[in-house]
């Protein structure tokens, strides 16, 4: 239950890489280190665009609910609760 926990707080922290372009590189030469968090945050508060950075961070948005849904769905399978004895039948 608890490597579970760390898992989806996990994948959703490592979506959220932003800081270290920022500050080290600010996208890098030719934008090599250019991320998705970081292009989100030059349209909305470089540029002002806020139409498309509020599209793209709807997208983003339902990216990370797929991710995680996909791991609670798939859960069932590879995660032990204390509790369930046999497949989920308890005693």
């Amino acid at each position: 239950m608890i490597h579970f926990f760390v898992l989806i707080t996990s994948i959703i922290a490592s979506f959220q890489v932003f800081v270290t372009a920022l500050i080290m590189t600010n996208g890098g030469p030719a934008n090599a280190t250019l991320m998705y968090v970081l292009y989100l945050y030059r349209l909305a508060f470089v540029q002002f665009r806020m139409g498309p950075a509020s599209a793209l961070a709807w997208a983003y948005f339902v990216i990370i609910m797929g991710a995680a849904g996909l791991l609670f769905a798939t859960a069932r399978a590879w995660v032990y609760y204390e509790g369930d004895v046999l497949g989920g039948k308890k005693q």
